[in-house]
């Protein structure tokens, strides 16, 4: 029977990726002013048969990039596998995760390292704000929209629930897509349409939201048209 060098000898490496937000790779990128560069490294025997993935707030994306190998001479004598791509400014500055994956034939679990602009459990915490109905709306529709949006929230379905000061009914309440923050979060609209003549009024209409990631004490925001009469 004849054994395989890879069998007798199983990839042992390590992963690493590092960034540099004030340098990016020209020969990468034609955009590299606006590019922040990251460089993601095996070390160790096997890591040149390694097979890199990025990932980009968990999701597999292709962003282009080169790899090299070399053998390091001198004490460490360590094979080397680099990867490295110009990722989008705003994306960095905005908190989103990369991530850089290695697998390898022989290696049952791909190794992962990550860069990002927030430090571990530092992301923003879930907020609520209401969003008044715009003049236009006004005028022109006796129904006009109040616009609830919740951000920062880990689920893309939140529950919304209004209600409002007077205890009156309330009209139709909608959501609209949630919507991917550069962070890796998600934003979701709820639209309450209401009439008129209440806002006019000074009626106070809150917004309550609710889900897994709000916890116990749901999101709280209300709003009423200011200086009326």
């Amino acid at each position: 029977m004849q054994v395989t060098g890879d069998i007798l000898c199983p990839p042992n490496f390590t992963l690493s990726l590092l960034s540099d937000p004030g340098q990016s790779d020209p020969s990468v990128s034609e955009s590299a002013h606006a590019d922040v560069q990251l460089l993601c490294q095996a070390r160790g025997r096997g890591s040149r048969q390694a097979n890199l993935t990025w990932l980009v707030n968990g999701d597999v994306t292709d962003l282009g990039g080169e790899l090299s190998t070399c053998h390091e001479e001198g004490g460490a004598n360590q094979e080397v596998l680099s990867g490295r791509v110009n990722v989008s400014r705003e994306l960095w500055e905005g908190g989103a995760t990369f991530t850089c994956r290695a697998s390898h034939a022989h290696l049952a679990t791909p190794l992962s390292a990550s860069a990002s602009t927030y430090c571990k459990g530092s992301k923003p915490s879930p907020s609520v704000q209401i969003l008044p109905p715009s003049l236009q709306d006004l005028y022109l529709s006796s129904s006009p929209n109040l616009t609830c949006v919740a951000s920062n929230l880990k689920s893309p379905r939140p529950k919304f629930t209004w209600s409002r000061s007077g205890g009156g009914a309330l009209g139709v309440a909608t959501s609209g897509p949630a919507h991917r923050l550069p962070n890796g979060q998600y934003e979701v609209r709820n639209y309450l349409a209401i009439c008129a003549e209440d806002w006019n009024s000074g009626e106070e209409f809150t917004c309550r939201v609710g889900g897994d990631d709000v916890g116990d004490t749901p999101l709280v925001a209300a709003i009423k048209k200011e200086n009326s009469e």
